[in-house]
Formats: C-alpha cells, structure tokens, sequence
C-alpha cells in the first residue's frame, strides 16, 4: 500500500506507485495525467459484482505485459451466457460492530456514530441462445458520519474578543 502520500495505490518491486499497469478486459483503466489507476469516488468504474477474475503480475517481463515496471493489475468482468445467473448482497456496518479505541476508551468517550449500507444486485443471461446475451449490475453505498461541531457560546467569544483588544 502506497503510504507516502504521493499518488498511486501501491507500490510493487520498490517501483513507485505510478508505475503500475491497470487494464480492464484487456484495455488500459488508467488517469492519462497522474498515471494511476481509475478508482475512488469519482472514478468509480467496476462494482465487487462485476468482476470475475483479478489477476496481480508483479514480475511483468514477458511480451504480454508491458507500459510499466511495476504490477500489472487485471480484471476480468462478467458476462451474459446460456445460463441464468445473478445474486444480491447487503452489508452493513455500524458503531455496534466496530471497537473504541484505547483514547477513547480512556478519556470515556462513546464510540463515534458510523454507519455503512452497501447493497448491489446483479443479473445476466441469454437474449437468444448461443447468439447474444445481456448482464446488468448495479450496487450503491450509503455511509453516514457523524458531523462534529465545537462551538463556543457568544458571550464566551465576545468576552475573549474583548481582552484581546
């Protein structure tokens, strides 16, 4: 994982986080100006349902590979075929499941309100049989946090805006 603060995800083989490869069913995924991959919020361009096979080359010397020195990164998503296939999913996550920490824990501060809705489903098949086949996804993220305010009554700010002229 790329801590240093620079862009990229990760780093692989000392190289430096911009040295990695993402492709996308055999077509680079990659930030024409930062050289990273596309991903993050804005960004945001497979679900976890879609992908069918991720594949992590981190010694990337045959013909095959190329572009960069670092990782090479490939997905493969899922497609329609003769069969019937698909499922849903729902996770959730909130301040029930997660622990306090030692700081808080020691001061008597509650564990902060988070919670975490994550649901998708997807569905694919035949539209004629050996010839042409459809598969849709969709998933979404519902995450809410607690918005922190420290305010200080007005007449305290006035009081200390007064002493300081």
């Amino acid at each position: 994982m790329n801590t240093s603060g620079e862009y990229g995800n990760l780093t692989v083989n000392g190289m430096p986080a911009t040295s990695n490869l993402f492709t996308v069913n055999g077509e680079n995924n990659m930030d024409p100006f930062f050289n990273i991959n596309n991903s993050g919020a804005t960004n945001l361009t497979l679900g976890v349902n879609e992908i069918q096979e991720a594949t992590v080359v981190t010694n990337p010397y045959s013909g095959q590979y190329g572009q960069q020195a670092g990782a090479q990164v490939r997905y493969i998503t899922k497609s329609g075929t003769n069969d019937w296939h698909g499922g849903v999913k729902y996770d959730w996550n909130g301040r029930g499941m997660n622990a306090n920490d030692w700081f808080a824990n020691n001061s008597g501060t509650l564990r902060p309100f988070a919670n975490a809705n994550q649901w998708g489903a997807d569905f694919g098949g035949p539209i004629f049989k050996n010839k042409t086949f459809f598969y849709v996804d969709y998933e979404a993220l519902r995450y809410v946090l607690p918005t922190v305010q420290n305010t200080v009554p007005w007449s305290e700010f006035v009081r200390h805006e007064s002493e300081r002229y």
